[in-house]
This record gives structure tokens, C-alpha cells and sequence, in this order.
């Protein structure tokens, strides 16, 4: 996730014993990625980085119609907020399950409010957002915004 917001390649560190077969940890590992990509691969397959670094609870990616936050740490007020957004809006949900989000704007200023009291998924629950145009970010604004505070 942080790989493709940042528009890397991931390379997996992941060698054969002696008799080629691959580690059980390794296995373990893998398999939760593929799972995870079953549900959430539309935020990553065909994405690329978003205009911002970061957002205060993890990463974005997104394609001309919709930006998707990676959500490493959840909330606990239960909103996200998003600034210097040039693109409007139009609609939010959950990726995994696709229940609805409330999504609002003001001016630059984008929140996200009826997420769940508790991260669906804990490592990185991912919330796809609708826009009328590309993810763009305001010209000069800086790629970061935690909050309240406007840089």
C-alpha cells in the first residue's frame, strides 16, 4: 500500500529453504496479501499515487474518478479530514463490504464521518471516495495535512 501511494515497486524478500519450499511464515504472509487483495486490488491495480504524501491516518492512491485512503490507524473521533482538495466529492464508502460513508466538503476541505467505531480491517482498511475529476490537490499546497492545521 505505501509502495504504490508512493509509486514503487515492492520486491519481496522471500527466499527458498535448501529443499526449495518456502518457509511456513512466508506462506502465512503471502497468502494474507492475497487475500487482502481479493477484496481491496481496485486500490491498487490501476492506481497511482495521489497528489498528497500521506494523510493523517495513513496513504492514498487513485485513478482519474476516485482516491482511496489506506487507513493504517483509525480515527478516533471517527472523521477524516482531508485538505487542499480541488476536486469535489461526490460519494464515499468502505472498499471491503462497500457500506456507505458520509462524505463532506467545504471549500478545500473534505471530511469523511460514519466510519465504523473500529478499523474493519485492522492493518489497512481502505476507503474509496468518489471525485467529479482527478484527485487534484490545490496549486503550492503542501502534500501533508494531519487535522486542523493548514501549512
Amino acid at each position: 500500500m505505501v509502495c504504490a501511494a508512493g509509486a514503487g515497486n515492492l520486491l519481496l524478500n522471500i527466499g527458498p529453504k535448501g529443499d526449495g519450499s518456502l518457509p511456513e511464515p512466508a506462506v502465512a504472509l503471502l497468502d494474507a496479501v492475497g487475500d487482502w487483495l481479493v477484496v481491496n486490488g481496485t486500490s491498487i491495480y490501476g492506481t497511482t499515487r495521489s497528489p498528497w504524501l500521506a494523510h493523517a491516518y495513513g496513504v492514498m492512491t487513485c485513478t482519474p474518478s476516485r482516491l482511496y485512503l489506506h487507513c493504517f490507524s483509525w480515527p478516533a473521533d471517527g472523521e477524516i479530514r482531508l485538505g487542499f482538495l480541488a476536486s469535489r466529492a461526490t460519494g464515499g464508502r468502505l472498499l471491503a463490504g462497500g457500506e456507505p460513508v458520509d462524505i463532506s466538503q467545504r471549500d478545500d476541505v473534505l471530511t469523511v464521518r460514519g466510519l465504523p467505531d473500529g478499523a474493519p480491517d485492522e492493518l489497512d482498511t481502505v476507503i474509496e471516495i468518489d471525485l467529479d475529476r482527478g484527485p487534484d490537490a490545490l496549486p503550492g499546497s503542501f502534500v501533508f495535512w494531519a487535522g486542523e492545521a493548514r501549512y
